[in-house]
């Protein structure tokens, strides 16, 4: 694996993803005209919060696999250990599952997410 090459990639994809953060910004507004105004306003305010949370989010996991570089455990499954396939990589430079273990992942999500979609007809 070409770890340099992995390492400009997360940089320049934290660079971009910091700049994004910066311009995310909650409204204020003094003077609201009506109820219309005021749940536009909550709207907004609620998008961009959700916004700069997950660029905070995102940002976090790309400082974890730049520490995962520094310690030599880039690439590595956190699940099974296993070197995560090079073209997963390229395509998901963030990755931390491999493709086996990310689908685990997902089926039992689904699983979880239809239970709980079952027992909320329930009541």
């Amino acid at each position: 694996m070409d770890k340099p090459k992995f390492r400009e990639l997360l940089l320049k994809m934290k660079e971009e993803a910091s700049g994004v953060a910066e311009f995310i910004e909650i409204l204020q507004v003094e003077k609201l005209a009506d109820d219309v105004d005021i749940a536009t306003v909550d709207s907004s305010n609620s998008l961009a919060g959700k916004l700069h949370s997950r660029k905070r989010a995102y940002l976090a996991r790309i400082e974890k696999c730049l520490k995962k570089l520094e310690d030599d455990t880039y690439g590595n499954c956190e699940s099974c250990g296993v070197e995560i396939n090079e073209r997963r990589l390229l395509a998901r430079p963030t990755a931390l599952l491999c493709i086996d273990c990310k689908s685990e992942q997902e089926k039992r999500e689904n699983k979880d997410k239809l239970y709980r979609g079952i027992l909320s007809d329930l009541d």
